[in-house]
């Protein structure tokens, strides 16, 4: 069973989607409609790492994280052969996307796709300080003669 979203319910999911990236301005290839697989100028699927079971935004994250990442697919996959609901799919791109195409497999359930437009700044993982509530480290025992 496939539900259907209403428009509104849609353009309020986007406009989440879009809002929880920081960093990075994401958009439709060239303008194209997010909606169905990413694809290159050769109608190819590209390169890309595949990930499971990941949400739409946790998607969207690493590839914002991983520079050599240029675009994103997300989807939910319907195996027949597993009678349960679908399951999250995510394609980070490290080849230039130029178009969305119809997905050709069966069982793709919304399928969206985006590129990077901007930076803002270098995005790289930085290590967190220490909290100033943490416990503080015992000094190491010395042992007297």
């Amino acid at each position: 069973d496939v539900q259907f979203l209403c428009p509104k319910m849609v353009v309020i999911l986007t406009t989440l989607v879009f809002a929880q990236s920081r960093y990075v301005e994401w958009g439709p290839p060239r303008g194209y409609k997010p909606e169905g697989c990413c694809a290159t100028r050769r109608d190819s699927y590209g390169i890309y790492e595949e990930k499971w079971e990941t949400t739409e935004f946790e998607c969207r994250l690493q590839c914002e994280q991983t520079p050599k990442c240029q675009a994103y697919e997300h989807s939910e996959i319907k195996i027949r052969a597993l009678a349960h609901a679908p399951i999250n799919r995510c394609e980070l791109h490290s080849e230039p996307i130029d178009h969305t195409v119809p997905c050709a497999t069966a069982g793709f359930y919304f399928p969206v796709c985006y590129v990077k437009l901007t930076a803002t700044r270098p995005v790289q993982m930085i290590p967190l300080a220490p909290s100033p509530l943490a416990p503080l480290a015992k000094p190491p025992r010395v042992r007297s003669a």
